[in-house]
Parts: structure tokens; C-alpha cells; sequence
């Protein structure tokens, strides 16, 4: 098995981790949806759409 570069192992980090970031984001944003809900219903309702069609 060919070595990988130092630059190919930064570019797999670099990606896994903005998918880890992604995944995060999505995750703190559906468990604050019912705070988004009190402040603008419509907007909350919009928001959430959109996560999860994300």
C-alpha cells in the first residue's frame, strides 16, 4: 500500500471535520428549534424546514 502524503492526511482531516462541524450544527439547531418557535413562529417553522431538508 502506497504512503500517503502528509498534505493527502490533511485534506481527509480537514474534510472529516467540516462534516463533523456540519453534523454539530445541525444537532444544536434541532434541539433549539422550541426556543426559535417562542421568538418568531412562522421564521421557527421555516428554519426547521430547512435543517431538515439540509
Amino acid at each position: 500500500m502506497p504512503q500517503m502524503s502528509p498534505l493527502m492526511w490533511l485534506t481527509l482531516f480537514m474534510l472529516f471535520s467540516l462534516l463533523l462541524i456540519s453534523a454539530m450544527i445541525k444537532i444544536y439547531f434541532m434541539n433549539n428549534k422550541s426556543i426559535k418557535l417562542n421568538e418568531t413562529p412562522a421564521m421557527g417553522e421555516k428554519n426547521n424546514n430547512k435543517i431538515w431538508q439540509w
